[in-house]
């Protein structure tokens, strides 16, 4: 969800208004942020997971597992049984799935979007996706915004892609 009345800008993570930026949790304010409190914001095109690595290489690790269990079960494999196929199914059908979750990890944790990146003095980070402000064409009032504010660093890539 995204608006902008009066100079507010509102996200499922934060909302950034004159008064300064509230981090949301389940659509309800958990943190505020003063405008002093913040050191340098940065909007650039990147992954929006923190620990992006971790998640790719758990991934990787899933798949990679999971891929070695349905190549050394396969040959195992035998139909003919027929009590025996309905649970053997079911066992490859859970490996598969397992599988394409590792693979669906690896993907999801290498994607890069724009992304708002909140430094505060302390070297405390938020890091939130802008995909909802740049779908609804509110990222340059946003920049205008927050450069009248505080520190504001802009990649190019972010801007270009508008």
């Amino acid at each position: 969800m995204s608006k902008n009345v009066d100079d507010t800008f509102t996200t499922d993570y934060f909302s950034i208004n004159p008064h300064g930026i509230d981090i949301l949790r389940n659509g309800f304010k958990c943190n505020h942020l003063e405008y002093s409190e913040v050191r340098l914001i940065e909007i650039k095109k990147s992954r929006s997971i923190k620990r992006w690595y971790i998640a790719s290489v758990l991934g990787i690790v899933i798949s990679v597992f999971f891929l070695r269990l349905i190549i050394i079960k396969t040959p195992q494999f035998h139909l003919s049984e027929v009590s025996y196929v309905k649970s053997a199914l079911m066992a490859y059908l859970s490996l598969y799935i397992l599988f394409f979750a590792g693979l669906f990890l690896i993907i999801i944790s290498n994607i890069k979007t724009s992304v708002i990146n909140i430094i505060l003095h302390n070297n405390q980070t938020y890091l939130y996706p802008l995909t909802t402000l740049k779908k609804n064409q509110q990222l340059i009032p946003l920049i205008n915004f927050l450069s009248s504010r505080v520190v504001t660093k802009v990649s190019l890539p972010t801007i270009k892609n508008i």
